[in-house]
C-alpha cells in the first residue's frame, strides 16, 4: 500500500514537472517587456540556372539534401527552421510572417534549387533577389551568407550594416 502511494506521488510529481517544462518556451522570463512584432511579406526572385553537367549530378543531389530539397527560408525569429517558399510564378517565391520582432536585427538564410545548379558543392544559399515588404535585402554576412534586416512597428524595413551585431544566419 505504501509503495503504491509513493509511486502515485512520484508519477504526479513527474507529470507536474513535465507540464512546467513544456510551458518554458512559450513565455518569457517575468519582468521582461513583451516583444513587439510585425507582419512581413518576403519575396524572392530566383535567377534560373541550367541543369548541372551529368558528372555533377551526385553533387547537385547532395546540395539539394543540404538545403532541404525545396526553395526555403530559415529565419532567426523561428530558430532557423526551414520554411518552404511558395512559387507564385516561375522562379518567383513568397511567404508571409506575422511574428517578426520589431526594432532588432533579424537574419535569415534563403536557399534555392537554382543556386544548387550553379554551385553543386554549396548549400543552395542565395544572397540576391530577396525583398521584404518591397525593400531589397542587401546586407549579407560574409561568413555565413545570411541576410540581415530590421523592421519598425509600421512595417518599414531596412537593411542594416552586417557589422552592427548580427544574430547569425
Amino acid at each position: 500500500m505504501m509503495r503504491h502511494r509513493i509511486r502515485s506521488l512520484v508519477l504526479l510529481l513527474c507529470a507536474a514537472l513535465a507540464s512546467l517544462a513544456t510551458e518554458c518556451g512559450q513565455r518569457g522570463p517575468r519582468g521582461l517587456e513583451p516583444t513587439q512584432i510585425a507582419t512581413v511579406r518576403l519575396l524572392f526572385v530566383s535567377r534560373p540556372a541550367a541543369a548541372p553537367p551529368p558528372m555533377q549530378t551526385g553533387e547537385y543531389e547532395a546540395c539539394l539534401e543540404r538545403m532541404g530539397q525545396v526553395t526555403n527560408v530559415a529565419p532567426s525569429w523561428r530558430n532557423f527552421q526551414n520554411i518552404p517558399l511558395v512559387e507564385t510564378m516561375p522562379n518567383n517565391f513568397e511567404v508571409s510572417f506575422n511574428d517578426v520582432p520589431v526594432g532588432v536585427t533579424n537574419s535569415m538564410a534563403v536557399r534555392d534549387r537554382n543556386e544548387c545548379r550553379r554551385d553543386p558543392r554549396g548549400n543552395g544559399r542565395v544572397t540576391t533577389g530577396v525583398s521584404i515588404n518591397g525593400t531589397p535585402i542587401e546586407t549579407v554576412d560574409p561568413a555565413t551568407g545570411g541576410l540581415f534586416f530590421t523592421i519598425d512597428a509600421t512595417g518599414t524595413v531596412s537593411s542594416p550594416n552586417a557589422t552592427t551585431g548580427s544574430p547569425g544566419g
